[in-house]
């Protein structure tokens, strides 16, 4: 299949002519036709008389609010694709720029780099949106009878941001989710380097160097993308299979649970492709560890859907509890796993603290519990203990990137003994 590039328009519209005139020279010298505008005059100008397919749009223009010539665009060009450029607007204007239709939100100063990486952002996108592929029908319908399990892969309908806090690095931080084409998975973007991190077995972080205490991390070289395991496990349930990830080197956390993910989720919504992922259809029974209540295992068994069984036993107030989830729809999994949260005591937390491995602002992202007594929250269940292991479990199995089928019994789970049952799993099923 050969692909064939077309000369793209690009619209600048800001009121600063360093920024115009560096920006046109650095895309006109990679090709693309690039026109300016000072004003919002000139930009529709140039909108109604050219074909543009991506504009560079400043928030803050004289006598005009950017976000109100983003909503123009978006109503009377819909094809046109437009990133906000910023160097003051904060995380609520960005949120707010995203829902309006943005494709992404920059801060300025704009690296070369960065203003690059952007546009090839968009137009790989608008190529492969438009490739045509023979025999589509046939392709599809012989993949349709290959396996009774073949599923439609996913993405999300529309961008969203996700805002909170990065709780070991201690400062807010957000993910911007995008859409992304069929096959290419879900793909974490580091934004201060452009560093693209696949979701997949090889980039566990496996030994604990970037201070993700006790949680999952994804590693690219020296580039880590921290606190995956909640979001991931959102994905998993809405069965998100191509998604692309803006973040900062951490996953936002609110209140330790997946809901903030969720929400965000169900907001953006979900497009079927049109071609097939295969799930991890559990075909044997797979045991990891040893079966012992005092010991740490998993055991998974074949299962038409996924069921998960989990056993914790903590010293003090939880204790021992058992808890069975049946992934039904969503919803389900949002009100009964989704909104369980992190937990820990206060002498953990403080002790994170005082060794670098976590930042403040903890009160608030997890059930503290001090002297066996949760302190500063109400449950949302007896058992919210054992749900949030559960959630755990959900998200740290779909580093497969691929939703799995199975019934799962497990004792004592933990995030590093549940990378190791994935390791074995992608070796036997990727």
């Amino acid at each position: 299949m050969q692909i064939i590039k077309t000369k793209q328009n690009i619209l600048i519209i800001d009121d600063e002519e360093d920024i115009l005139t560096t920006c046109q020279t650095i895309l006109e010298d990679e090709g693309y036709d690039v026109e300016i505008a000072k004003n919002n005059n000139e930009a529709e100008k140039i909108l109604e008389s050219k074909n543009i397919n991506l504009v560079f749009l400043d928030v803050w223009l004289p006598n005009v609010d950017g976000l109100d010539i983003l909503s123009h665009i978006k109503e009377k060009y819909p094809s046109t694709a437009v990133i906000m450029m910023s160097g003051h607007a904060g995380v609520e204007t960005a949120v707010r720029a995203t829902k309006m239709g943005a494709y992404d939100f920059l801060e300025k100063p704009i690296s070369i780099s960065k203003l690059l990486s952007s546009c090839d952002e968009v137009f790989k996108e608008h190529v492969n949106n438009n490739i045509e592929i023979e025999n589509t029908n046939n392709e599809h319908t012989n993949k349709k009878t290959e396996c009774k399990y073949k599923i439609h892969q996913r993405t999300i309908a529309k961008s969203v941001v996700v805002s909170g806090f990065a709780l070991m690095e201690g400062r807010k931080t957000a993910l911007t989710l995008v859409p992304a084409e069929a096959n290419t998975g879900i793909v974490f973007i580091d934004i201060n380097t452009n560093t693209h991190i696949k979701l997949s077995p090889e980039n566990i972080l496996s030994k604990d160097k970037s201070g993700a205490v006790n949680s999952t991390a994804l590693v690219s070289g020296n580039r880590y993308i921290k606190t995956t395991e909640h979001f991931l496990a959102a994905l998993h349930m809405m069965g998100i299979t191509n998604l692309i990830v803006k973040c900062d080197g951490e996953v936002p956390n609110v209140d330790g649970s997946a809901l903030v993910f969720c929400d965000a989720l169900k907001e953006a919504g979900f497009i079927e492709q049109d071609d097939y992922a295969d799930p991890i259809v559990i075909d044997q029974t797979l045991t990891y560890g040893n079966v012992n209540d005092d010991e740490t295992y998993i055991i998974l068994s074949p299962y038409d859907g996924l069921e998960v069984t989990l056993r914790i036993d903590f010293a003090g107030s939880i204790g021992v509890q058992k808890y069975t989830y049946k992934f039904e729809n969503f919803d389900q999994f949002t009100e009964e796993i989704g909104k369980a949260r992190s937990f820990n005591t206060i002498d953990n937390i403080d002790y994170a603290q005082k060794m670098g491995m976590a930042g403040s602002g903890m009160i608030g992202s997890h059930i503290l519990l001090c002297d066996g007594k949760v302190i500063n929250t109400k449950l949302h269940f007896d058992n919210e203990f054992v749900r949030h292991k559960i959630l755990d479990i959900i998200g740290d199995l779909y580093i497969l990137s691929r939703p799995i089928k199975a019934k799962i019994t497990a004792n004592k789970s933990s995030h590093s003994f549940n990378h190791s049952v994935v390791h074995d799993l992608a070796n036997r099923y990727l």
